[in-house]
């Protein structure tokens, strides 16, 4: 029982994934712009699914994120009901995000999208497709959103094995 220091991983690999985290450094320098809002749509319990949508907005929007309102969702798992939350970043308080659950005996969903002032991105199928869209103007001088482009980052590593190399120069060498 004595008092070390204890590292934790939540066990999803987004936090590892190339095209995740280098969303994360253009969010940070404002390539699209300031963030507006956020919208995210989750299956499967607070426990098992919820907690992968906070560690997912905190990880690309850089901040902490604040309750605002919690409401009970579905109740597919008795042992893990969902939650649906109204929040802000800390930093931003005034930016709404809003995290919706949805019923797993429909089917598993797992989606969202940060919206900009210059434009979107939008997570499908897990976060396995990832799509841009950039603000623009049209012929007749509205601003709209043009056409959504994959997101794609070239790396060697898949995110699984980025997680497990860091680990393990964690448990050899401290590497953070």
């Amino acid at each position: 029982q004595d008092n070390k220091e204890i590292q934790i991983a939540l066990n999803h690999v987004r936090r590892f994934d190339a095209r995740h985290q280098m969303l994360a450094k253009m969010i940070a320098e404002n390539t699209w712009g300031q963030t507006i809002s956020a919208r995210w749509v989750y299956y499967g319990g607070w426990f098992h699914t919820g907690v992968h949508v906070i560690d997912t907005l905190q990880m690309l929007l850089g901040d902490t994120l604040q309750i605002k309102e919690v409401k009970s969702g579905f109740t597919d798992r008795a042992e893990d009901p969902s939650l649906d939350l109204r929040m802000s970043l800390s930093n931003l308080p005034s930016i709404p995000i809003l995290i919706e659950s949805f019923p797993e005996s429909a089917f598993q969903l797992f989606e969202g999208e940060i919206r900009f002032q210059e434009g979107r991105i939008r997570f499908l199928n897990f976060g396995e497709e990832v799509y841009i869209e950039k603000a623009r103007v049209n012929e007749i001088g509205e601003r709209e959103l043009g056409k959504a482009e994959l997101f794609a980052v070239g790396d060697a590593e898949t995110p699984m094995e980025k997680l497990y190399n860091q680990a393990i120069r964690w448990l050899k060498n401290g590497d953070v």
